[in-house]
């Protein structure tokens, strides 16, 4: 500021100096501020306020030198051009100022948006390892689980197997063939009579055709449900006080049946319609003939003429089956 005062002041006492100046000097003075002004419009970064003060005080020594030595219009109009380029380079140097504010401004906002940037793929940087460290956690539970999916598929295959045998062992429970051992009470009819020789030498008969007594038998049996068989009866023993009533093998006197069975758990209660054949005297013996012997002795059918007769009976009882129930396996593999 101070140098621009000092050049005003200069510039006010210079007035005898226009008038001073020769042609010669007029021309380099020309040609210099020319030269000065082209240099400076090529760099405008090296356009200083004191450059810019020089020229104008070239400027107005030859405005001053146009107006006091009445040069021609040629000079006039050159003096007027450089005093235009000159003001075209001042404008250019202070929108270059400008343009440099507003450069500044925006590489501020630039690096303001680079940094926020920046903290942005940091913060994915950080981000993208926990993905990573999750990621990495996802893979070993797939592996986890694709193994318990294996184990859980070899124990479908085995429940499977399993399963398969449990369905054949239910239905040999509930269905097919069994054996066992059976207590019950018998009712029997239109059983054997004993036959003895009377006083008078004639047969007679003695016994109750109809009675009840405690029968052991061998059964086999076949369900046809759960809960639900029929069942072949074969006597083994009759507990009775009347030998002649008795049935069963070991009272060497055959007898069969067939029956119910209603079954709850190992055993089974039963329902039983035996037949049991037996033989009779023949009936024309019967009629009043006299045979010999001891009174009151019983008679050895053996000796004597014999038709076959049938003596039904009906047993309720109990069974224990020795077989037809398996065991059930219900626990399942680990």
């Amino acid at each position: 500021m101070v140098r621009l005062l000092l050049i005003l002041a200069v510039l006010k006492s210079c007035q005898p100096i226009y008038a001073q100046l020769s042609s010669d000097s007029v021309q380099k003075l020309v040609a210099g501020t020319e030269a000065q002004i082209k240099y400076y419009s090529k760099n405008p970064t090296q356009f200083t306020p004191l450059a810019m003060a020089s020229i104008s005080f070239h400027l107005e020594l030859l405005k001053s030198v146009n107006r006091f030595q009445d040069k021609s219009r040629e000079y006039a109009k050159k003096v007027r051009r450089l005093d235009s380029c000159f003001a075209i380079l001042k404008l250019s140097t202070n929108m270059s100022a400008a343009d440099s504010i507003e450069s500044n401004k925006i590489i501020y906002q630039i690096e303001r948006v680079i940094k926020r940037r920046e903290n942005e793929i940091v913060g994915l940087k950080i981000e993208n390892q926990t993905l990573k460290k999750q990621n990495y956690y996802l893979k070993i539970d797939t592996l986890r689980w694709s193994e318990r999916c294996r184990k859980a598929k070899d124990n479908e295959c085995v429940l499977k197997t399993q399963n398969k045998s449990l369905h054949k062992k239910l239905k040999l429970y509930e269905h097919g063939t069994y054996w066992g051992i059976s207590l019950g009470f018998n009712y029997f009819l239109n059983n054997a009579p004993n036959y003895y020789i009377k006083p008078d030498s004639t047969i007679g008969s003695i016994g109750t055709p109809n009675g009840l007594s405690f029968l052991v038998s061998a059964i086999i049996g076949y369900k046809f449900k759960e809960k639900h068989s029929f069942i072949f009866n074969v006597p083994l023993g009759d507990f009775t006080r009347n030998s002649q009533n008795a049935i069963g093998l070991f009272n060497q006197k055959l007898a069969g049946g067939l029956g119910y069975g209603y079954h709850i758990s190992g055993v089974a209660i039963i329902a039983i319609l035996n037949v049991s054949p037996y033989e009779k005297l023949a009936p024309e013996l019967m009629n009043s003939k006299k045979i010999e012997g001891e009174i009151y002795s019983k008679l050895n059918l053996s000796n004597y003429p014999t038709s076959t007769s049938y003596s039904p009976s009906f047993t309720l009882g109990m069974s224990y089956n020795f077989s037809g129930k398996p065991a059930i396996n219900t626990t399942a593999a680990d």
